[in-house]
């Protein structure tokens, strides 16, 4: 019997959390200045290969919103295997899970101290509908939160007689 096939909606994340998430610095294109780095690590296969994720029901329109919402992306490759393979031990004395993943990440704006963090509700609700519309059923969804500091372009000195 066939699996049956879980669509991934995330139309409700084109607007919720309703403020801008991409980086001020975009609308200069450009890539700078303080900045959260969120890492999703998604499995695409399971320690038996079953899919877990699809390139074409889940990754695409992932692709899309993150777009839509941070003003681009960055992710490894799916093709023609996935690039990363990461293990963990469900339990203490059992035996080790190797799941087959994927990483996408974006940048998004630092908000002032203090401030609600739109781009962590952003996440949120993005772990809870990953976890519903994965193939085999994921417990956890991988989604990782860094600050850094995109460096700006400097200019070369000038060299005496040039």
């Amino acid at each position: 019997m066939a699996k049956r096939k879980r669509v991934l909606d995330l139309s409700v994340l084109e607007n919720k959390p309703p403020e801008p998430l991409r980086l001020p610095s975009l609308d200069q294109q450009l890539l700078q200045g303080p900045a959260y780095r969120y890492t999703t690590t998604l499995p695409l296969f399971s320690k038996d290969g079953e899919e877990v994720f699809s390139r074409w029901d889940h990754i695409g329109s992932l692709l899309a919103v993150l777009s839509r919402r941070f003003g681009g992306y960055t992710r490894t490759s799916t093709t023609p295997h996935a690039p990363l393979e990461g293990g963990w031990l469900p339990e203490p004395h059992g035996s080790p899970v190797v799941d087959r993943n994927i990483w996408i990440q974006v940048y998004a704006r630092v908000e002032a101290e203090g401030a609600a963090n739109p781009a962590d509700l952003f996440f949120g609700y993005l772990k809870s509908l990953l976890k519903k519309a994965a193939y085999v059923k994921q417990d956890e969804i991988l989604v990782e939160r860094a600050h850094v500091e995109l460096l700006p372009a400097i200019p070369l000195p000038r060299s005496p007689g040039s």
